[in-house]
């Protein structure tokens, strides 16, 4: 099942998303070990809605006929975004 990783916050911009993996690329553990850890490091607040808005759309351009979206959250959505953007 061709899958996709990608990771959500705020710490840039009011709704930063990052791919992790890819659908049709190729990761192993230790890559997607690294670019979490990588991205962790911009984690702050997070956009929910946004971010499964972005997800959805995705999955919904995708070809397959069955398609599962598992979202992790801590439960508090949360918006911790300071900027002017």
């Amino acid at each position: 099942m061709p899958t996709m990783i990608s990771s959500f916050t705020t710490g840039l911009t009011r709704s930063d998303i990052g791919i992790i993996k890819h659908f049709d690329r190729p990761a192993t553990e230790k890559q997607i070990a690294s670019r979490f850890g990588q991205w962790y490091k911009l984690m702050s607040g997070n956009a929910d809605a946004d971010a499964v808005m972005w997800a959805y759309r995705r999955l919904r351009e995708r070809k397959e006929p069955r398609k599962l979206l598992i979202v992790l959250s801590d439960g508090a959505p949360a918006c911790a975004f300071q900027g002017g953007g």
